[in-house]
């Protein structure tokens, strides 16, 4: 299964017609053909709701689905201190947690530690582990890109001060504690909030 976020809209990828609840919509696909005729109409339509498209291969569905658009891939990270505090970046208004693309000849892991730097003066990294990359379709200049961004749980022992990029569009970055993990979150994005609800248990 495969779950990409089109602003507050979910697009999900899957073999089988699984009865979630939660998605408004059903789609059975045949073929490539079909499926670009269908992502053709959903966009025209700029439609908002729920979607589970199934009915062949997984893997080849989401490779069909790539093809609909340009892709890119960014790195980002999820950093605790010694204290157990989370870092979060406010951009454009959004909370968030740093991140960006991924420059020519980088790793993922790399960028994401470059990114963290970068985006919020935080240094003395090291990666915990990696966690389940997420999708989010956008529009620059009226094409239609796929992002695909990798994540890394960290941890470091950092005590000096946060520096936002504002170069970059970020008023703030700031270490949150565990209770105010379900605020902030109301107040980011669905792919976020969907995506990493179980590694913040808020």
């Amino acid at each position: 299964m495969y779950k990409v976020f089109n602003s507050n809209a979910l697009i999900i990828l899957n073999l089988e017609d699984e009865q979630l609840s939660s998605i408004e919509h059903h789609i059975k696909v045949k073929n490539k053909d079909v499926f670009n005729d269908l992502l053709t109409n959903y966009f025209s339509e700029e439609i908002q709701s729920d979607f589970l498209f199934f009915g062949y291969d997984t893997e080849k569905m989401f490779e069909d689905f790539c093809s609909y658009f340009k892709s890119i891939e960014a790195a980002g990270g999820i950093v605790r201190n010694t204290k157990g505090e989370l870092l979060f970046i406010k951009r454009l208004g959004f909370w968030d947690f740093p991140k960006g693309k991924i420059e020519k000849g980088e790793t993922p892991p790399d960028a994401a530690i470059r990114e963290v730097v970068e985006e919020t003066g935080v240094d003395g990294l090291h990666i915990v582990r990696e966690l389940n990359p997420t999708y989010h379709i956008y529009v620059h200049n009226k094409k239609r890109i796929l992002k695909k961004t990798y994540w890394y749980e960290m941890k470091t022992d950092f005590k000096g001060n946060l520096i936002p990029q504002t170069t970059e569009d970020i008023e703030l970055a700031v270490w949150k504690k565990n209770e105010q993990f379900s605020l902030l979150m109301q107040q980011s994005y669905r792919s976020l909030r969907e995506s990493f609800r179980e590694l913040l248990n808020y």
